[in-house]
């Protein structure tokens, strides 16, 4: 009797755990077919960018900004790795696994020397300009070519690295499924607006966690407008955003103390910026957008810089990575990271901007540790890989 009993109590034990491992299970496939359940026009599909985010133990992950490689430099991805650096080197790299020089690219484009130059190390087929690849017998072939596996970017003829006006051009031939791979064609419509960028963040809510708050506002002064950002975004510091501008142009950090007198400057007084010393304000000069963005400023955790005598910064990671549609699947290879050092110390004087926006130039930058990179890899992936489904499935108005 007491032999039946524990085979009772056994066969209930294994469906018990039968029934936790089952919904276990479920959860988890649920949460993958989350990510990677996607309605898409592409069937196959690259794209090369980079990532510029803050990271804190307690808040994790938290996107500054996102754009495209071809506006991009890596200074100080050269500055601690040696020319090319790691980026330049695992982009190329990443073209030549996948297509063994089958590559096809116009010389403009990309803007870092050290991309340009990795890219002249290879047997590829460069032009000076798109109409000059247009005219090459062996590329139109190619792109007019069907492709046996078109969801596979293994099965492609080629890829094209371009810049974004030359995939334009290339759009002229009116092939619907080109023998060729266009990189970069998924991201092309957010290349140069941060408000159609951030617009992404919204339409998930899993991925939104990444992204601080932020609005839309409109270019119009008013004592008001100072008081209704506080309100709408909390917080005690504030980032100013232009819709357009590169390289931190534009970009300006504000408490609650010091925004109306910042928003005062950009917006009343924009047409006397012109020969203003310092990007952050002359942008505003010529900014054309009746908007711009402000986000609640979501800082990395205080970090000792050795080269500078272990003071308390608040510096920035940027990541170069590739977001390819492969098979039916959404991949993100990383290339490289690094942190970006503001100019000026929390310990020491200086504006929030200087203290708190990162300058990415020699020798304002540092390495990550392989523990740090351990510790933000698995939520920057899920980020990058949410974001690039948004991509994959936008469809332009």
């Amino acid at each position: 009797m007491s032999q039946i009993r524990r085979n009772s109590a056994n066969m209930k034990i294994q469906y018990l755990f039968h029934i936790v491992f089952v919904s276990l299970f479920l959860s988890f496939v649920s949460k993958i077919e989350g990510v990677c359940s996607i309605k898409t026009p592409f069937l196959a599909e690259v794209s090369f960018m980079v990532v510029d985010y803050k990271y804190s133990s307690s808040r994790g992950v938290k996107v500054c900004e996102v754009q495209h490689s071809t506006l991009s430099k890596y200074r100080g991805d050269y500055a601690l790795y040696g020319y090319p650096g790691n980026i330049s080197k695992n982009f190329c790299g990443f073209l030549q696994r996948h297509q063994n020089n089958n590559i096809w690219y116009v010389n403009n484009a990309c803007h870092d020397p050290a991309l340009k130059a990795e890219i002249k190390n290879y047997p590829w087929n460069s032009f000076d300009n798109v109409s000059d690849l247009l005219e090459d017998d062996e590329f139109i072939e190619r792109y007019l070519q069907p492709v046996k596996d078109p969801t596979s970017i293994n099965d492609y003829h080629g890829f094209v690295y371009l810049k974004p006006s030359g995939i334009r051009m290339l759009k002229r031939l009116q092939v619907e499924n080109p023998g060729i791979l266009v990189l970069d064609v998924a991201t092309i419509p957010f290349w140069k607006d941060k408000y159609k960028m951030s617009l992404l963040f919204q339409k998930d809510s899993q991925l939104s966690k990444y992204k601080p708050y932020w609005n839309l506002y409109e270019k119009k002064y008013s004592r008001k407008l100072a008081k209704n950002i506080i309100n709408d975004l909390g917080g005690d510091m504030f980032v100013i955003k232009p819709r357009g501008g590169f390289h931190g142009n534009g970009v300006l950090i504000a408490d609650r103390s010091t925004l109306d007198k910042v928003l005062y400057q950009i917006i009343k007084k924009a047409s006397k910026l012109s020969n203003h010393p310092d990007p952050s304000y002359s942008y505003w000069y010529s900014d054309k957008h009746d908007t711009f963005i402000v986000e609640a400023y979501s800082p990395t955790d205080p970090k000792p810089i050795p080269q500078f005598d272990n003071k308390l910064y608040d510096p920035t990671i940027r990541t170069g990575f590739v977001a390819y549609y492969h098979n039916g699947d959404i991949q993100i290879d990383f290339l490289g990271s690094y942190w970006k050092i503001p100019l000026v110390s929390l310990e020491d004087e200086g504006t929030l901007t200087d203290k708190h926006k990162s300058d990415g130039g020699f020798p304002n930058v540092m390495k990550l540790s392989d523990e740090e990179w351990e510790e933000i890899e698995v939520h920057l992936r899920e980020c990058l890989t949410l974001l690039y489904k948004q991509f994959l499935e936008y469809k332009e108005k």
